[in-house]
């Protein structure tokens, strides 16, 4: 017997950065590599879905998600240590980002297309960069 299509295609993104590689009609896949922007203590911006929630899975390296709530001059940042094999949520409207090592590959799941537009990006100014540097480091694992 011969199948003529793959009935279990693989998915994986080897270089850098953001690989949508799984897009359907109601949802995508994608990998999230380290870039030199994502280090720790490089972080100087967040990023929001306003129609989507975002998962997050680590499934190599470390990683720190990053959650925050901006209100005028004012962002809280929370942040959370990720554990391998451990499902992370950010809802829809809330600002994140995350910061990885540079072995760190994670696999997010979003609304389709939410890299084409459905997002909006909050720039830190420096005194915010070092809040969140300072608690980034408060729980990197070295």
């Amino acid at each position: 017997m011969k199948i003529k299509k793959k009935l279990i295609p693989e998915h994986y993104h080897s270089g850098s950065g953001y690989n949508p590689y799984l897009i359907g009609p109601k949802w995508q896949v994608a990998q999230l590599n380290f870039t030199p922007d994502l280090a720790p203590g490089a972080i100087k911006k967040v990023d929001v879905h306003h129609k989507t929630d975002e998962t997050f899975l680590l499934m190599n390296g470390q990683a720190v998600l990053i959650a925050a709530e901006i209100e005028g001059d004012n962002v809280t940042f929370e942040v959370k240590n990720m554990k391998p094999k451990v499902l992370y949520n950010i809802p829809k409207g809330c600002w994140h980002n995350i910061a990885l090592s540079e072995d760190a590959e994670i696999s997010i799941t979003e609304d389709a297309n939410t890299h084409l537009g459905d997002f909006e990006f909050h720039f830190l100014n420096e005194g915010q960069q070092e809040d969140l540097n300072a608690l980034i480091e408060a729980v990197w694992e070295d």
